[in-house]
């Protein structure tokens, strides 16, 4: 179709504007010092994984955490640690995003009775002064040896 860019260029811009507002362009690139076309190209992503160590007889576990593509809005985010208890996510910790857009928590599981699996996620929550809507990492299951005894 002839007007094949005007119509894709049409549909990318109402559908930034219908998910984070009209002035979502204009915040972003004043927090991050892109232009509007890096802006709108720029995917954000979260992710969340463990050590390269299994948790062992203490039963700690590392968690390190990547937030990509918010440049230097990363800078103090807040992301939630959330674990499934009771069959939602719960908060369990909250830590600060640093400037590299990278974050780490230690937890120490103490009352494990039985083998178990845990499964855990970041998240980004959509907050005042946070250019994009929520943003989720992929759940990550961390499998936890019962206690000795």
């Amino acid at each position: 179709h002839r007007l094949k860019r005007e119509i894709i260029a049409t549909a990318v811009t109402n559908s930034i504007v219908n998910r984070m507002g009209a002035t979502f362009v204009l915040r972003t690139q004043e927090d991050t010092g892109q232009t509007a076309a890096a802006v709108v190209k720029a995917p954000i992503s979260l992710r969340l994984s463990t050590g390269p160590r299994p948790a062992g007889e203490r039963r700690t576990v590392h968690f390190h955490g990547r937030l990509r593509g918010a440049g230097e809005a990363a800078r103090g985010a807040t992301a939630e640690i959330q674990a499934i208890a009771n069959g939602h996510w719960t908060t369990v910790e909250t830590v600060t995003v640093g400037a590299a857009g990278t974050f780490a928590w230690t937890h120490r599981f103490r009352y494990v009775e039985r083998d178990a699996l845990f499964s855990f996620r970041a998240v980004i929550p959509k907050t005042p002064g946070w250019p994009w809507p929520t943003v989720r990492s992929p759940r990550i299951k961390v499998p936890i040896a019962a206690a000795a005894r």
